[in-house]
């Protein structure tokens, strides 16, 4: 990265960023790459947590783990398009098509 001019704007910008900015900028994009790798965890650790549900004095049906199982296989792909989304718009953000 170049180091910034006198009044903190990278060199070479004509938007009049400054590099904090831009660090701040990639910092948030690297974070929501970071959530997307860990997702695929997170659908895993929620599909077996009915395991843990074996509590014999609860009642739990397996309409209600049914349910359970397809909310959060439902959720996954959402989580992932907000994700793609928000990568989409940080990484590009001066490109109005990327806005979308």
């Amino acid at each position: 990265m170049s180091e910034p001019d006198a009044s903190g704007r990278a060199p070479g910008r004509g938007s009049g960023i400054t590099s904090f900015e831009l660090e701040q900028r990639n910092f948030r994009r690297r974070r929501i790459v970071d959530a997307a790798c860990v997702l695929p965890f997170i659908g895993l650790f929620l599909w077996l947590l009915p395991l843990l549900w074996r509590d014999p004095s609860a009642q739990t049906t397996t309409s209600g783990v049914l349910i359970y199982l397809f909310a959060v296989w439902a959720a996954l792909p959402v989580a992932t398009g907000l994700l793609i989304r928000a990568i989409r718009r940080a990484s590009a953000p001066d490109r109005p098509e990327a806005r979308r």
